[in-house]
């Protein structure tokens, strides 16, 4: 049961997605066309991620790109996982 329990909580957990009325109010989508935000939103999913989970490793193909909503990110390199960059909403 453990090993199946850390399993899936290390996983993203899919919860729903955005409003479009909550990306104009971010910095990167602010004074964008109410009909382009309407169309990103759809498209957009919410992750959820436990603390100390792997988001992305160095290295991977990207198939998805990320927006910090609420908490804080740590950006590790190299084997060493060295910290470049600590990221919070």
């Amino acid at each position: 049961f453990s090993r199946r329990f850390e399993s899936a909580v290390t996983k993203s957990i899919k919860v729903g997605t955005f409003d479009h009325q909550l990306l104009s109010r971010s910095k990167f989508f602010f004074n964008r066309d109410h009909h382009f935000l309407e169309a990103i939103s759809r498209e957009l999913q919410i992750e959820l991620f436990a603390p100390g989970a792997n988001i992305i490793t160095e290295g991977d193909m990207g198939e998805k790109l990320y927006f910090l909503h609420r908490g804080e990110v740590e950006i590790l390199v190299g084997a060493a996982e060295t910290k470049v960059a600590q990221l919070s909403d």
